[in-house]
């Protein structure tokens, strides 16, 4: 969920870096993390669901999130709701980035939670 928003908020560029290939690069040595596989739009529905029911998500967020599983980019999507359109405004600002960042740290938290995952 969180590579999805991040994905839509245009958070994912690929930033290229110019180095000598004679060079070692100190990114080398690190090891190499692979993230988890993202969940698909018939996994997240019920986690979408409770997260609503437990007050974790508004549901006009969670219409949103229905909005984007399918296939609505995020901000036609967010235009739609005049309540999300407030609070991005009222409490980030009109920073949709954090506001995509908040919102996904609150889902991600409360998935952990319900699938009794450390």
């Amino acid at each position: 969920m969180n590579a999805l928003l991040a994905r839509l908020a245009g958070l994912d560029q690929t930033y290229l870096i110019s180095y000598d290939v004679h060079e070692s690069s100190p990114l080398e040595a690190l090891e190499t993390e692979t993230d988890a596989p993202l969940m698909d739009a018939e996994e997240a529905t019920p986690y979408l669901a409770a997260a609503v029911a437990a007050n974790v998500l508004s549901a006009a967020e969670g219409d949103l999130i229905k909005a984007i599983m399918a296939g609505r980019d995020l901000m036609s999507a967010m235009g739609d709701n005049l309540a999300l359109k407030r609070r991005l405004k009222s409490e980030f600002g009109g920073d949709v980035a954090a506001y995509v960042e908040e919102f996904s740290q609150r889902m991600a938290r409360f998935v952990v939670e319900a699938a009794g995952r450390p």
